[in-house]
């Protein structure tokens, strides 16, 4: 869902950089997926569950793998705060208004896939590499909680439908064979 989404606004920010007004409104749907999604469900369930568990099971919290996603988790934050902040309240959006939002948004893009191909090459392995059976059964049992606290408040399938709305109103091009 989430490469999706960044894929989504990757398309509107090229919009906006062309200097279209449509996707204004749409740049604030976008901080708050960004927000109430990335931030408040996928990072609060890496932060409080998985990254735990593998520290637990002997890798390092400061460095290496988890350090990494840390500190990634820090930059995201960050640029996802600056993302919302560039972009303009105004009626008139200036050439400077538009390239700031563009610049915001494509380093908040760059690190977000980053940080997902990470993900896959090494945090995601080092769960079969380091959980012991237990473990991991443990670790399964509390994302298995995590996710349905979330479905059960709403709030994941309202970010679902949000993100829907944003990859129906900014589909992949023709020329975008691998999204």
């Amino acid at each position: 869902m989430i490469a999706g989404v960044l894929d989504a606004l990757e398309r509107c920010i090229d919009l906006v950089e062309r200097g279209d007004t449509h996707p204004r409104e749409d740049m604030a749907r976008f901080a708050v997926f960004l927000k109430e999604f990335v931030q408040l469900v996928h990072y609060e369930k890496e932060e409080s569950i998985l990254l735990p568990a593998l520290a637990h099971s002997g890798m390092s919290w400061d460095s290496g793998t988890l350090g990494d996603t840390h500190a990634d988790h820090r930059m995201e934050c960050h640029l996802i705060e600056s993302f919302d902040a560039a972009r303009p309240r105004v009626a008139r959006w200036s050439a400077h208004h538009r390239r700031r939002l563009a610049g915001v948004g494509r380093s908040l893009i760059t690190l977000l896939r980053d940080h997902m191909a990470r993900e896959e090459r090494s945090l995601f392995p080092a769960i079969g590499q380091r959980l012991r059976a237990g473990a991991y059964s443990d670790l399964a049992g509390s994302l298995w909680r995590f996710d349905q606290a979330r479905e059960a408040d709403g709030h994941v399938e309202t970010m679902r439908q949000l993100a829907r709305s944003l990859l129906d109103e900014y589909p992949p091009q023709s020329d975008d064979r691998d999204l």
